[in-house]
């Protein structure tokens, strides 16, 4: 099978809340294919997995599968990949666990990331910083990520992106 239309054919199972058939396609998947696979394709799957685990609230298994493709996407040097992922992992430390200062860490990582690249990935990463900063009690450092997301918002629909 094509890798794209498994990958959309799985993301389709998530669509429909079938999580539990998207892991046991992936697993059948990656023992089938697992030796054939390209790197790239094989972090793409293993994030897949994580959404997966994530979504039936195994959350030790979702950061585990993110952090197996964080380290392929870093070692063949998928920045934009890099990005998503560890904005995955902060999102699993920020609301599913509530570990706030694990999440703070993977979004200011992404925050040097993106700064100048990705104006939404940007503002987004500085909304969810600014809400860690409010959950933590620090109210003017949380209004200013804040501001700077809505900034970049507009900034962002100004120039048509």
């Amino acid at each position: 099978m094509d890798i794209q239309a498994f990958i959309d054919r799985v993301h389709q199972l998530f669509l429909d809340s079938e999580h539990e058939q998207a892991l046991e396609d992936v697993d059948l998947f990656l023992s089938e294919n697992s030796h054939t696979l390209r790197k790239k394709d094989l972090a793409l799957i293993l994030r897949l997995n994580g959404r997966a685990y994530e979504r039936i609230l195994n959350f030790e298994y979702a950061l585990k599968h993110y952090s197996q493709a964080l380290a392929i996407f870093q070692k063949i040097g998928l920045q934009d990949e890099i990005i998503k992922t560890m904005m995955r992992i902060g999102w699993v430390y920020m609301f599913k666990q509530g570990n706030l200062p694990k999440s703070l860490k993977y979004y200011n990582v992404i925050l040097e990331l993106v700064e100048g690249r990705h104006t939404f990935f940007h503002a987004e990463v500085l909304l969810f910083i600014g809400n860690i900063l409010t959950e933590q009690g620090k109210m003017d450092q949380a209004g200013r990520y804040l501001t700077d997301s809505l900034k970049l918002c507009e900034e962002g629909r100004a120039r048509g992106e």
